[in-house]
């Protein structure tokens, strides 16, 4: 509501819960939450700006979401939470950006990301299960790389012998993939009518089972 949000925790399966305000500077248009164990975690608030930036505010909590203290985010995204405490964040004005945080988001690095094959990444994802996926686009087709680190995160790079067949369905803006055959994907499509005003847009979940070579 505003610049308050307000956090919802329950400890009994959700029979009860318990809210907790936390007062942000600035009126907030998303927000994203991760955890990495049952008291680890930490909340992102994205800043309601233009599409031309990309701002948030980053709280974090030690207590299972009974407090939350803020910290600071490089830009928006969805972050995630490993054990231990490292933030992961991946967003920005298009979506393409990677920043990892060991130190609870007092500060940042932005981790390398090399692709097998020649195209650009047009969105990221943070770690899961140690395996960063990035849609990547080359002016005609699209698909989706699978990146791995070497170094413990600081870079990320995709495997050469990555399947070239995981191909993102036509208008796939997310996708993730549990293993080397089923996956997921949000995809988007609409039209304008005037230009880039009135326009309509329609979003579905698209699953494959067979490593992106058929969607359903």
């Amino acid at each position: 509501d505003g610049a308050t949000i307000t956090v919802a925790r329950t400890a009994d399966g959700g029979a009860t819960w318990t809210d907790a305000a936390v007062e942000s500077a600035e009126p907030i248009g998303g927000l994203s939450v991760g955890f990495g164990d049952a008291t680890d975690g930490a909340l992102v608030a994205k800043v309601q700006t233009s599409p031309a930036f990309s701002r948030a505010h980053l709280f974090g909590t030690a207590d299972g979401g009974a407090t939350w203290k803020e910290k600071t985010a490089p830009v928006a995204g969805q972050v995630a939470v490993e054990p231990g405490g490292r933030l992961w964040l991946a967003g920005g004005v298009l979506g393409n950006e990677l920043y990892t945080s060991g130190d609870h988001g007092t500060t940042w690095t932005k981790p390398s990301l090399a692709l097998a094959q020649a195209g650009t990444i047009d969105t990221v994802t943070a770690p899961r299960d140690g395996v960063v996926s990035a849609r990547v686009s080359d002016g005609t087709a699209a698909r989706v790389a699978r990146l791995t680190s070497p170094d413990g995160g600081a870079s990320w790079r995709e495997s050469a012998s990555a399947q070239p067949d995981k191909a993102a369905p036509a208008g796939a803006f997310h996708q993730t993939y549990a293993g080397d055959t089923a996956g997921w994907a949000v995809t988007a499509t609409g039209r304008c009518a005037h230009g880039k005003q009135d326009c309509a847009v329609t979003y579905a979940v698209q699953a494959t089972t067979d490593g992106g070579r058929s969607w359903k």
